[in-house]
């Protein structure tokens, strides 16, 4: 009777030191996180300005295209080098980039370059990932996430929040679906040589609603 009752006893123990190692093992992995700073980091310029590319260029831009605009149909976030070069080259706005958004609209980015006296343009994901090569920043590395579909939540540090690496970066992002409404929290992985892994932590919210874009 006394070693039953001891047994009984001593399983909610076991349980509690069992879900205390858990907790201190996912605290241990989520230390060193800092939340990523939403005003600054939803300023494309902000992130566009960090681009260190794969070689130096005479000059590069990297414009944001909003072919329905009247009068503003593109703009110019970045650019650098220098810039008279431009008027030796006929550059025309291609008809689809990166980036699509701000739909119906149709919204999307591209980049051009000067390189041995060529205009060249960067108009999809796997091209930005080649001109942006190495990872060097933050901010590359959240450009090369949003190429993989991933941004993160200003409103949950779980899928919100970076770290910097030995090896390059680790970020907690989300996964957005707009129909339905889902977001998924990720950890992502990215070191300097721009490899990318990513695993789910699973789903935070979700609704049958849907978001029109």
């Amino acid at each position: 009777m006394h070693k039953s009752r001891l047994k009984y006893l001593s399983q909610p123990v076991v349980c509690l030191l069992f879900f205390s190692a858990v907790f201190t093992i996912s605290c241990n992995q989520d230390k060193g996180f800092e939340k990523i700073d939403e005003a600054f980091y939803l300023n494309r310029e902000n992130l566009t300005s960090k681009i260190n590319p794969n070689r130096e260029y005479a000059y590069w831009e990297y414009v944001y295209a909003m072919p329905g605009h009247m009068y503003k149909p593109i703009e110019v976030l970045f650019s650098h080098g220098d810039s008279t070069l431009k008027s030796n080259y006929k550059i025309k706005m291609p008809e689809s980039g990166f980036f699509s958004e701000c739909m119906p609209a149709y919204c999307y980015s591209y980049i051009i370059f000067i390189s041995n006296n060529k205009l060249n343009y960067v108009v999809n994901e796997s091209q930005l990932q080649a001109f942006i090569n190495r990872v060097d920043n933050i901010e590359e590395a959240l450009l090369l996430a949003k190429i993989k579909g991933l941004w993160f939540d200003p409103e949950n540090k779980d899928a919100g929040s970076y770290k910097k690496t030995a090896e390059g970066f680790e970020l907690k992002l989300g996964r957005f679906e707009s129909c339905p409404v889902t977001s998924e929290a990720m950890k992502v992985k990215i070191d300097t040589l721009g490899n990318f892994k990513s695993e789910s932590r699973g789903i935070y919210f979700s609704s049958s609603e849907c978001i029109l874009e």
